[in-house]
This record gives C-alpha cells, structure tokens and sequence, in this order.
C-alpha cells in the first residue's frame, strides 16, 4: 500500500482473487460472512488502491533486460512486461 506513493506498482497472480484461508471454515458456518474472506484483486487493487493487475503467471524473470515474460489468462502468447525492482 504505501509503496504506490512512490512507484507504479503491479501485481500478477494466477488467481483473480484473495481468499484468506484461515477464515475459509468460518464461511461454512456462517455463510454471510463468506464476502470478508474473497475479494476480486481487480475491484480491490485497481479501483480502491490505485495498483495494477495481471492475472496470469510470470513464467519467467529477465535480469538483464529487467522484463518480465508473464502467460496472462486466456492469451496464446506470453506478454513482456518492463519493471525497475521486483
């Protein structure tokens, strides 16, 4: 969170959500509290914290080119992404 202030900041994952496991039991016993435990990472990093995502999965780090190549969902091809730190 704090570090958006200071850089363009992206998450990649293979999921398009956050499940916070540990709670997953208490969902079953009490169901209405299923909405505290998975959120959709685009509704909640995008539009309420201001950083970006990617769902797919990097498959692989290029150090001297300082690129990503991720394999986003549903593409046949594999995207490059430039950074400066990860």
């Amino acid at each position: 969170r704090e570090l958006r202030r200071c850089f363009r900041v992206t998450v990649v994952d293979a999921k398009e959500y956050f499940e916070f496991t540990s709670g997953i039991m208490r969902g079953y016993c009490k169901p209405s509290h299923w909405d505290s435990l998975v959120f959709p990472y685009h509704e909640v990093l995008e539009r309420q914290l201001g950083v970006g995502f990617i769902w797919g999965e990097v498959l692989s780090l290029d150090p001297s080119r300082r690129c990503v190549h991720i394999k986003t969902m549903f593409a046949e091809e594999e995207d490059v992404v430039p950074y400066d730190y990860v």
